[in-house]
């Protein structure tokens, strides 16, 4: 199986078909909205996920949202609260006695905003509950590893001070990998399993020792800030540095949860997938990605159903009539093609669009398409959007195949005035361009008409 998409070759597969053996990435595939995972293109059957990480942007990449969550309702309300609290407690057994009890929720909170995270509810800035102390008692399970972990590294030490030094070293330089699994799992036993903790420092690569750098300056700078905050008898001063300490703290763990996030296919963690879609802009799947699929596998029938019922809801998809168009030309249907055609740019000079039309009647002429619309007024508005000397050619061609079949058609007058517009303009034809004037005044019923090539034969002579 290939890491990469069928279809889009340079973009890494997050979705995989076992039964037409088909890679797929999110560009390609289709948005399901009754199934957790949407089905393959080619043959209907629910695709398997594969790991979308590289879709999703590093946390460095998305600092300015992190960052921002712990200023949020919610955790603003738990920083503030706790260093009130913090600032409070006195010195001596009793402060610490009481720092431990208080750090309880503490803990169950950070550890719960980094789940909330991770789910991608808190990538919205949403996290509800402070005190949650009916939880998983995450904070004793974590306090009795940790105690079982400085007994074990104690008492390997002196057997062995080598074995102890690289047990302890393994346990610190694994403890935010062990955060992680005690919010996943819930697990006290599992926390230190070697190989978990190992996977996923592998699997976050770089962005682990990021993260274990980034905590270890927070350390630093909270040990410092509490120093400050030790010798300032201010209240003030003590409150506004545990505030900070606190705040970084709960970004830590944000960060954490961000990364679990990333990696949630690889870590079979639950997410909100409405909240991946939300955030990763490139997840967001092409509305045309069936038709390209089945376009690529020669399937045109299947991709000439999908545009077909896509103009018959809605006449004037750009997309679907443009693709359809360009279909049948692929197949040598020039009936089918005209009939779209004729009806496409219709509507869109009659929806104003005429630079529109003009952009795509271009396109066919780069691609060799023949094409002739069939009425004088989208001819006009056509060659009218082609005044400048890039595209006076095309737009006279065009003039020129229409008139050898349709000498004097419905509304004529307006395709004689560009014409004339353009003769005079842009080819140095001023003589003929008069001459079409001519004929509009001459001929024409309309009296506006008629004005407008008078004024224009006036301003002709005048230069």
């Amino acid at each position: 199986m290939t890491d990469y998409c069928k279809y889009h070759p340079k973009q890494k597969a997050s979705w995989f078909c076992a039964n037409c053996d088909t890679a797929f990435c999110n560009t390609c595939t289709p948005k399901d909205e009754e199934n957790y995972f949407p089905k393959c293109v080619l043959c209907r059957r629910s695709l398997r996920s594969l790991s979308i990480a590289n879709t999703i942007k590093p946390f460095w990449q998305n600092l300015a949202a992190i960052l921002s969550i712990p200023l949020t309702t919610a955790p603003l309300l738990f920083i503030i609260i706790f260093a009130f609290i913090f600032s409070l407690l006195p010195t001596g057994k009793v402060g610490a006695i009481l720092f431990l009890l208080f750090t309880m929720p503490l803990i169950e909170f950070l550890l719960k905003s980094m789940e909330q995270v991770a789910s991608g509810e808190s990538v919205r800035a949403k996290v509800t509950q402070i005190f949650n102390l009916k939880s998983d008692a995450l904070f004793l399970k974590l306090l009795v590893a940790y105690v079982l972990c400085v007994l074990v590294v104690a008492k390997l030490y002196a057997f062995s001070p080598v074995f102890g030094i690289l047990l302890g070293a393994f346990l610190i330089l694994g403890t935010p990998a062990s955060f992680i699994i005690l919010m996943m799992e819930k697990s006290m036993l599992e926390m230190f399993n070697p190989a978990k903790v190992i996977y996923i420092i592998k699997l976050f690569g770089g962005a682990y020792f990021l993260l274990y750098g980034i905590i270890f300056g927070v350390v630093g700078l909270s040990i410092e800030s509490y120093q400050i905050a030790l010798t300032s008898p201010s209240f003030l001063a003590s409150m506004l540095v545990n505030s900070l300490i606190l705040y970084l703290t709960v970004t830590v763990f944000v960060m954490a949860g961000y990364l679990v996030f990333q990696y949630h296919q690889e870590l079979s963690f639950s997410i909100n997938r409405q909240v991946l879609h939300d955030i990763t802009p490139d997840l967001k799947p092409d509305d045309m990605s069936e038709v390209n699929i089945f376009v690529q596998e020669g399937r045109f029938e299947d991709a000439q159903k999908i545009l077909l019922d896509r103009i018959n809801n809605h006449s004037l998809d750009y997309k679907a009539n443009e693709k359809l168009i360009l279909l049948y030309a692929i197949q040598e249907k020039p009936q089918f093609l005209d009939k779209i055609a004729q009806s496409y740019f219709t509507q869109l000079v009659q929806a104003g669009k005429q630079k529109h039309a003009a952009d795509f009647y271009q396109k066919l002429q780069s691609k060799s398409i023949q094409f002739i619309p069939e009425k004088a007024k989208v001819v006009a508005a056509i060659c009218g959007e082609m005044k400048n000397k890039s595209q006076f050619k095309i737009a006279l061609s065009l003039i020129d195949a229409f008139l050898e079949n349709n000498k004097m058609p419905e509304n004529w007058e307006s395709l004689y005035l560009v014409h004339s517009q353009l003769l005079a303009e842009f080819a140095n034809r001023a003589d003929e361009a008069r001459e079409k004037l001519s004929i509009i005044m001459r001929r024409s019923l309309d009296q506006d008409w008629s004005e407008q090539a008078e004024n224009y034969q006036r301003f002709l002579d005048q230069t």
